[in-house]
């Protein structure tokens, strides 16, 4: 029988910590704040893509696999 046990969740973490801690013995870890501080989180929203992109068209594709005319327009 499988032991489970839940997978620790922290806020965040210092490289040198994490590697120690979860990183060498392998252990999961749920980093709830790993991306607070990135650029990207006020950069990329909405109005910004809007801006960059406009009216381009982006097609989406389920996960069935594809035949060679399923996705031809």
């Amino acid at each position: 029988m499988i032991k489970l046990t839940q997978t620790t969740r922290i806020k965040t973490v210092s490289k040198k910590t994490f590697i120690r801690l979860y990183k060498t013995p392998h252990k999961p870890v749920v980093i709830e704040q790993l991306n607070n501080d990135w650029p990207a989180r006020d950069k990329w929203n909405i109005e910004y893509i809007k801006k960059v992109m406009g009216n381009v068209i982006v097609p989406l594709y389920d996960s069935k696999r594809s035949t060679h005319r399923k996705h031809q327009h």
